[in-house]
């Protein structure tokens, strides 16, 4: 068994599949093979309101446009993700020019499926990405929800 892998629990349901991963992972171990289970706090570079909005928005944005929240996800980290990590990050700068710039363009959004991008950000990055997919639905006449609470925690 060389699998590892990582549940960040937010929810009961979250921790039952935990639980659960455990004692398949137990059961499963070979005589003389241990198990090793490492629980710690989890430190976000977002904030949980930050990603509620954004999948709030992406699911919008996929009703408005007929596509799925899932391909909005994609497009939104191509148009508005990318760019702001080749700005921060040399390296995915590079990583980003010999590999997803060669593709054609629905090549590259289908490729967003592999590569983190948005959960890479700080929390000002985040926000900026909000920003910029807020203001470029806006451009093409869709107005994305601002449920206050929400909105507000998300875009300080």
């Amino acid at each position: 068994m060389n699998k590892s892998r990582t549940l960040i629990i937010r929810n009961a349901q979250i921790e039952a599949m935990a639980c659960a991963a455990i004692r398949s992972a137990v059961e499963s171990v070979d005589d003389g093979m241990v198990v090793e289970v490492v629980i710690r706090e989890h430190k976000s570079n977002r904030s949980l309101a930050q990603n509620r909005l954004a999948f709030r928005w992406y699911g919008e944005l996929a009703g408005h446009l007929g596509t799925t929240p899932e391909y909005e996800h994609r497009l939104a980290k191509l148009r508005y993700g990318c760019p702001l990590l080749i700005a921060d990050d040399a390296e995915f700068a590079d990583f980003y020019r010999r590999g997803i710039e060669p593709l054609d363009y629905e090549s590259r959004v289908i490729a967003m499926q592999w590569f983190p991008v948005s959960r890479l950000f700080s929390v000002k990055m985040m926000t900026q990405y909000l920003h910029d997919m807020e203001h470029d639905s806006a451009a093409r006449g869709i107005v994305l929800s601002h449920p206050d609470d929400l909105y507000h925690e998300a875009m300080r």
